[in-house]
């Protein structure tokens, strides 16, 4: 099962569900619990993005400006075989980043440039993501201690990943930085793409009853 995504009509809050919060472990969270958390989640994001703007001339000045110590590449670093596409270090408040992995994605996925624009524009995506958590370390209280302050287990911890996209979107003028994970999934892990694709359809289709 496949779709063919449009960018003006997704819904993204559909699509964050189907992204982070359709793993049985979130069955626990009461529905309606679980979407206050993710709104707050979302509206934390984009209230932090507005009090920490950036211009996107030159990404990586401006992250360094804000207190940003290093931005190193993986293949500088030579780490193989690392998951994430980038990663935020707390200890040495360094952002380390694949400058492989968004013109990778472009030379297999044929609905990049039509949902993601550029290159370009997916690396200062992979940037400014890992800037939220920074802000988030330095400046300001993590994402699930504000939304979820009394739970102290990794189910809070995915809500800083949505805070994260909600800021990137943001900051990138109406993006939807969702997209990047769904052509990853499509192009690296199918079976899991698929599933995404079915769980997307049949809660639009709840939504429209």
């Amino acid at each position: 099962m496949s779709i063919v995504w449009n960018k003006e009509t997704v819904n993204v809050k559909i699509l964050d569900f189907c992204l982070w919060l359709s793993a049985p472990m979130y069955a626990r969270i009461e529905s309606r619990k679980l979407e206050q958390l993710y709104n707050e989640s979302v509206k934390y994001g984009q209230t932090l993005a507005s009090k920490y703007p950036l211009k996107n001339e030159n990404i990586q000045s401006e992250l360094i400006n804000y207190g940003v110590s290093e931005i190193q590449t993986f293949q500088t670093l030579s780490l193989k075989n690392v998951s994430e596409k980038a990663y935020y270090d707390i200890d040495t408040k360094q952002i380390v980043w694949d400058n492989q992995f968004a013109i990778t994605l472009f030379q297999k996925d044929d609905q990049a440039e039509e949902l993601l624009g550029s290159v370009q524009k997916v690396e200062q995506a992979l940037l400014i993501h890992e800037f939220f958590h920074f802000i988030e370390e330095n400046f300001e209280m993590p994402t699930d201690e504000f939304v979820f302050p009394n739970c102290h287990t990794n189910i809070a911890s995915i809500f800083r990943e949505i805070a994260a996209f909600a800021f990137t979107n943001v900051e990138l003028d109406n993006y939807i930085c969702q997209f990047i994970d769904v052509l990853s999934l499509k192009i690296n892990k199918p079976t899991q793409y698929n599933e995404l694709c079915r769980q997307y359809l049949i809660r639009e289709k709840e939504t429209h009853i």
